[in-house]
């Protein structure tokens, strides 16, 4: 097992970590303020099943692997560098699309909307090198080398996806308390300006990330 204040320890860093906005709270807020609560959560479902399958992946050897071919981790660098760019500019024109772009009916919205937001979800999840970077350099720090690494690393992340799963639903419920606000149009292009220009900075930051 693990010791009481070890995890303790790590459930306040995770917790601290998760309330600093990065790319998928960002796309939480930002969906639920334009889709609603529930696209949200689908985006972050999608979230969630990239860092899923990172942290596994990463507990059966990727980090090895990234160290020994550091061009791979460049190749995921510079993809999620360039999609975060492409959801930047996506938001900043979000309004040119919306006046022009026939409205498609509600049962159309739910159906393309939840996939398309899970699957925009996991992309962003998948493509941040700083997950690797984070399960590869994070999670070692706290695992006893001197017990069983299988449990303690089942709790470790266990008490990591939680944690992500909160700060998720709570930008999520955030965003979904700014829609009113945001349902004038001088607010609501002001919003998309400021989260494509943020999604543009997590893309230059996401860049210049080094293993």
């Amino acid at each position: 097992m693990i010791d009481a204040h070890i995890w303790l320890l790590f459930c306040g860093t995770v917790f601290g970590l998760f309330g600093i906005p990065g790319p998928n709270m960002l796309q939480a807020l930002t969906t639920s303020v334009h889709e609603g609560f529930r696209q949200s959560l689908a985006s972050s479902l999608g979230c969630l099943a990239a860092s899923l399958l990172v942290n596994t992946i990463s507990a059966a050897g990727l980090g090895a692997f990234m160290h020994a071919e550091p061009r791979w981790f460049d190749v995921i660098k510079y993809c999620g560098g360039a999609y975060l760019f492409y959801l930047g500019a996506s938001a900043i024109y979000h309004w040119r699309r919306t006046n022009f772009t026939p409205e498609p009916t509600l049962q159309e919205k739910r159906l393309r909307g939840t996939r398309l937001n899970m699957r925009r979800g996991f992309l962003i999840g998948i493509s941040n090198p700083k997950l690797i970077l984070f399960s590869v350099a994070f999670f070692p720090q706290f695992i006893d080398r001197h017990r069983d690494a299988v449990p303690q690393f089942v709790i470790l992340f266990t008490t990591f996806m939680i944690g992500e799963a909160m700060w998720l639903v709570a930008y999520a419920a955030g965003g979904a308390r700014l829609s009113a606000l945001l349902a004038r149009p001088r607010v609501s292009y002001a919003f998309n300006i400021a989260s494509g220009l943020i999604f543009i900075a997590f893309s230059v930051a996401v860049i210049g990330t080094r293993l």
